[in-house]
């Protein structure tokens, strides 16, 4: 019994293992690709004495040289270096599984957002589940209901898979394209309403909805605060904001001041968004106050979580709406490059002594 559960342990240990190592070659590479286009974009070379010293940093402050690749990045996209930042694969190997625990994966399940939060803040009006209808309150329906929805309202609507992400798994529909759908092959989905987004962000693109990320954290003392955020918009002809190739830009303070410039996926700089022209610095996002207090809020009705990316929008009238919630992996690499370091203070470069994985 006991050699049988020590082979077990062997065994979990050493896929564990590799499942680190592999992930940090993954990074490594992303990491050093992101390096060389900022490098490129800027001009601003990481010399190989600041390299080692950032090696060296890694090393004693999170247990792995393999920790050092996104510290360049953060490093040369500030064109200096700062002690506290959170390097993107440690936290996603070593803090988002002990901060978050099991409650992350919870984040996936779209259709649950709603009755968990217990907010109308979700713009969710179906659903659909194991093929099965309702509506937002859970009462199932028929598949016509929302056919003669679409068709009395003439309102467009956007369907999101459970556990999509990143623009992906996001169908548009209306009255005109509902019945060619194959919602079977889409799956469990929340359906959504076309949120109208305040004309101050139509400004920056009319062709879809402008969002905000806010990163919200437990802390020390168990109260709820933002220690992060920025804007995400899309490029002309796609009517979603799609991480392919959205631009995002800093928010710097809680009045929701705009940065100077901001990246597209690349990691190259952009003062004015390419399309529109709009220019980045000096402007202010309405009522950005208030969404940060209402994600705060939210935040406290689930205090299992350390940290919470909140995807949302803003209406004409200053209300937020949340769009979706992330709890599995917050971004927080832009975030730690243009604002940071965001997340002293948590202990959270303490955290690789506590956990079994994290130093490969």
């Amino acid at each position: 019994m006991a050699r049988s559960h020590l082979l077990r342990t062997a065994i979990l240990g050493s896929e564990e293992k590799l499942r680190t190592v592999y992930h940090n070659a993954m990074q490594r590479k992303l990491a050093l690709r992101a390096l060389r286009n900022i490098e490129q974009d800027t001009g601003y070379i990481l010399r190989a004495k600041e390299r080692r010293l950032i090696k060296s940093y890694a090393k004693e402050m999170f247990g792995s040289h393999s920790y050092a690749y996104w510290l360049y990045v953060y490093a040369a996209y500030q064109q200096r270096f700062v002690e506290g930042w959170i390097p993107d694969n440690y936290f996603g190997l070593v803090v988002a599984p002990r901060v978050n625990h099991q409650v992350r994966f919870i984040a996936g399940f779209k259709t649950l957002s709603k009755r968990l939060f217990e907010t109308n803040l979700f713009p969710d009006i179906f659903y659909v589940i194991d093929n099965k209808w309702y509506d937002y309150k859970m009462n199932p329906i028929e598949k016509q209901d929302v056919r003669r929805y679409l068709i009395e309202t003439g309102n467009d609507c956007f369907a999101k898979a459970e556990f999509s992400s990143r623009g992906k798994g996001v169908v548009r529909l209306n009255s005109q394209n509902f019945d060619d759908i194959d919602f079977k092959k889409l799956g469990t989905c929340v359906i959504q309403e076309s949120i109208r987004q305040a004309k101050w962000f139509e400004e920056i693109l009319r062709d879809s909805v402008a969002t905000i990320r806010i990163t919200t954290v437990k802390e020390p003392n168990g109260t709820f605060v933002m220690r992060a955020a920025y804007l995400r918009v899309g490029r002309s002809g796609s009517d979603i904001v799609q991480s392919s190739n959205a631009i995002r830009i800093p928010i710097i303070d809680r009045n929701g001041a705009l940065g100077d410039f901001g990246a597209d996926p690349d990691w190259r700089r952009h003062y004015k968004h390419p399309d529109s022209g709009f220019v980045f610095s000096g402007k202010t996002i309405p009522y950005f106050d208030c969404a940060v207090s209402v994600c705060e809020r939210l935040h406290g009705r689930l205090p299992h979580c350390g940290i919470i990316g909140w995807d949302v929008a803003i209406t004409n009238s200053g209300e937020t709406k949340i769009m979706e919630w992330n709890a599995r992996h917050p971004d927080i690499k832009f975030s730690e490059a243009s604002t940071g370091p965001n997340f002293r203070s948590l202990g959270w470069e303490k955290m690789h002594y506590q956990s079994k994985i994290g130093s490969a």
